[in-house]
C-alpha cells in the first residue's frame, strides 16, 4: 500500500494568485489524440467557482504536452512530470502539484459533462469521496467533445453493457469507485497514503485506494447517474489484454482485502465459468458475439493468472 507523504504547502497561494477550491487532475500517457477533447469539456464547464486543471504527464513519446500547452492561454491548466510508471503515481504526481481541497479525477480520453466540475464538488461538500457514472461508447463512434456529450442525453443506462444481466461479482467488499470519474477530499488522500503506485498495469488502481479511504472511516458516495462519457477500447485485443489485466488484478484486491473482511463467492464464480463454457458456441457467431465471449474467457484467464501469483484459491 501507498505511503506516500503529505503534500506540502498545498492549496496556498502560487505567484500571487490564490489558490483554487477545486482542482482536476488528468493522468496521461501519450493522449495525444484524446486529450484535447477532454480539455474542450474541461474548458466549458457551467460551474460558479473557478477551478485548476493538472496534467499528469507520465512520460509521453508523443505531442500530448504541445496539445495541452496550447490550452494554456484559453484555461487554468498546466503540466506537471510524473516520471513513475503508472497510473497511480501520476495521480500522486498531480495531486502533489495541484492546490486545491477538492481533488477531481478524469481520464484523457473521454470526456466530461458540461455540470461535472460543479456536480463532483457539491457531492464532496456532503462526503469525503465520490464515485460516477460511465456512459460507454466505441472509440470510432467517439467523436468531439460536443458529440460526445450530446450522447450523455440520448444515453441509456443500459447502453454498452452486455445484453445479459450481469451476475453477482464473486468479490465482494466495499463500494467501488471509477478511476475515470471520481473525486476525494484532500485529507482523506492524505490520511491514506495517496494511491498505491505498485498497481500500474490497469486495474484495481481505483478499488484499491478507496477501499483504504473507506477502511480508515472516510465516505464514499457512488453517484450512479453518467456524467462521463466513457472511451471503450478501439481494438479486440485492446479490450482482451483490459479484461486480463483488470481481474488479474482482482485476485490481488482479494489478497490484500481479505483480512478487512473482502469475501469470495465459490458458487458464483463456477457459475460463471459454466455460463463461459456453455456460451462458447459464441465464438462461432458474429464478431461482436465472439468478441464478448472472448473477453469474459480473458476476465476467467486473468484470474486465474492472479490467483497464481498471489498463491490463493480464487477463480
Amino acid at each position: 500500500m501507498s505511503s506516500t507523504p503529505p503534500t506540502p504547502g498545498a492549496g496556498v497561494p502560487a505567484h500571487g494568485v490564490p489558490a483554487p477550491r477545486v482542482s482536476v487532475v488528468i493522468p496521461v500517457r501519450n493522449g495525444a489524440p484524446t486529450i484535447a477533447a477532454q480539455l474542450t469539456a474541461l474548458a466549458g464547464q457551467d460551474v460558479d467557482e473557478p477551478f485548476e486543471v493538472v496534467v499528469a504527464d507520465n512520460g509521453s513519446t508523443d505531442a500530448t504536452v504541445d496539445v495541452v500547452r496550447r490550452f494554456e492561454a484559453s484555461m487554468p491548466v498546466r503540466v506537471v512530470p510524473a516520471p513513475e510508471p503508472g497510473i497511480n503515481a501520476a495521480r500522486n504526481a498531480g495531486v502533489r502539484a495541484a492546490r486545491g481541497q477538492l481533488l477531481l479525477f478524469c481520464d484523457a480520453d473521454d470526456v466530461v459533462r458540461p455540470d461535472w466540475v460543479a456536480r463532483m464538488a457539491t457531492r464532496l461538500g456532503d462526503h469525503d469521496a465520490v464515485s460516477g457514472g460511465l456512459a460507454p461508447v466505441p472509440a470510432e463512434a467517439f467523436g468531439s467533445a460536443p458529440t460526445a456529450t450530446n450522447r450523455l442525453r440520448r444515453h441509456r443506462p443500459d447502453q454498452g453493457r452486455p445484453r445479459r444481466p450481469l451476475r453477482p461479482p464473486a468479490l465482494e467488499f466495499l463500494p467501488r469507485a471509477v478511476g475515470a470519474n471520481c473525486a476525494v477530499r484532500r485529507d482523506a488522500w492524505e490520511a491514506v497514503g495517496g494511491f498505491d503506485p505498485s498497481y500500474r498495469d490497469g486495474g484495481g488502481d481505483d478499488d484499491e485506494f478507496f477501499w483504504r479511504v473507506q477502511l480508515a472511516g472516510y465516505s464514499l458516495t457512488v453517484d450512479p447517474e453518467p456524467t462521463v462519457v466513457y472511451r471503450l477500447p478501439e481494438t479486440r485485443r485492446q479490450a482482451l489484454v483490459k479484461g486480463y489485466r483488470k481481474a488479474r488484478s482482482s485476485a490481488r484486491l482479494y489478497a490484500e482485502f481479505r483480512p478487512h473482511g473482502a469475501r469470495f463467492h465459490p458458487r458464483r464464480a463456477i457459475a460463471r465459468w459454466a455460463g463461459l463454457l456453455y456460451r462458447s458456441y459464441q465464438l462461432l457467431r458474429g464478431p461482436d458475439a465472439r468478441t464478448d465471449w472472448l473477453v469474459r474467457a480473458a476476465h476467467a484467464a486473468g484470474r486465474l493468472a492472479g490467483a497464481l501469483r498471489q498463491r490463493i484459491v480464487y477463480f
